[in-house]
C-alpha cells in the first residue's frame, strides 16, 4: 500500500501502517514508528527514537545540543540484535534500546 507519514515539529510523532511505507521525523524529541511489513522508520532529529516490525528498517541520527549530526546509521530489524516493535536511539554510534518506550 506504500503509505507514508512525516513530522517536522518538536515532541511529535510519525506513524505508518501501510506495507512498503515510511514514517519519518526530524523534530527534536520526536519518534517514528511503523507496524507494517517491509517499511522504514526514520528519526533524525535531536533526541529522537524509532521502532519497526521484524524485517523492516530503522534509520537514526545522533545529534549534539547544537543539532549538528554526529552520526547516521540504518539497521534491519532482525529480532535478535534489534528487537521488533521496540524503540531505539543512536547513542555513541550504537543502536541502544530506549529507556522510555
Amino acid at each position: 500500500t506504500c503509505g507514508a507519514s512525516s513530522n517536522s515539529g518538536d515532541n511529535g510523532a510519525s506513524s505508518n501502517s501501510g506495507d512498503n511505507g515510511l514514517a519519518s521525523t526530524i523534530g527534536d524529541s520526536s519518534f517514528a514508528e511503523t507496524d507494517a511489513a517491509n517499511s522504514v522508520a526514520v528519526a533524525v532529529g535531536h533526541l529522537n527514537k524509532a521502532k519497526a516490525n521484524l524485517g523492516s528498517w530503522i534509520v537514526l541520527a545522533e545529534r549534539n545540543e547544537k543539532c549538528e549530526i554526529l552520526d547516521l546509521k540504518s539497521i534491519k530489524v532482525d529480532g535478535e540484535e534489534i528487537k521488533a516493535n521496540t524503540f531505539y536511539e543512536l547513542i555513541n554510534g550504537k543502536f541502544t534500546e530506549a529507556k522510555n518506550n
